[in-house]
């Protein structure tokens, strides 16, 4: 088990596209497990995962069938948000873990609860000041607006005062769409 703390800061490569474990995730040169979401799979490397978070550490290196079988099964989410989550245990900043997509925020608020499952505080740490920048934005249209707090309320726990903070912000930056929205929408 790691003796690292929760709340220990990381530094990320300024270009995460010129760092070592770049090439490392696009290669899957040396690797040593897999990581599976649906159809999709991509190779990966037990020190770089186990150090990243408790819960690739528990599954890869623990008495755990994900260990003897060096592959960790993540079907249950979007191969988006799986991949994200490896991009950035793999050092890609979280400001360009969707720039490649037409992905917005439903696409982050869906990897910020993937790591509030596996308890990934590093990234959920990450992802929040992205939110908190954010939830001061206007969303173009009622149904955009419900999507993304369905999606929210979906993954956050009651308990969670930053996604609270977020969701407070974002209806008050937006309570504008709410008043404008259809009786039949709501």
């Amino acid at each position: 088990m790691s003796d690292r703390p929760e709340d220990q800061t990381y530094s990320v490569v300024d270009r995460w596209d010129t760092h070592g474990f770049y090439s490392l995730y696009n290669t899957g040169v040396f690797s040593d497990c897999k990581v599976v979401c649906g159809n999709n799979s991509i190779k990966g490397h037990i020190c770089i995962l186990a150090s990243a978070c408790a819960y690739f550490e528990k599954a890869l290196c623990g008495n755990f069938k994900e260990a003897s079988e060096r592959t960790l099964d993540l079907s249950e989410d979007s191969w988006m948000t799986v991949n994200s989550l490896i991009k950035f245990a793999y050092g890609c900043p979280v400001s360009e873990l969707f720039k490649e997509s037409s992905a917005g925020l439903i696409e982050t608020v869906q990897l910020y609860g993937l790591a509030d499952r596996l308890g990934y505080s590093r990234l959920k740490a990450s992802i929040i000041p992205h939110l908190k920048t954010a939830s001061r934005s206007r969303v173009a249209d009622f149904k955009s607006l419900r999507d993304l707090l369905t999606a929210t309320e979906k993954v956050t726990s009651p308990v969670d005062s930053d996604m609270m903070s977020f969701i407070v912000a974002l209806v008050a930056t937006n309570i504008t769409v709410f008043r404008g929205a259809k009786l039949e929408d709501l």
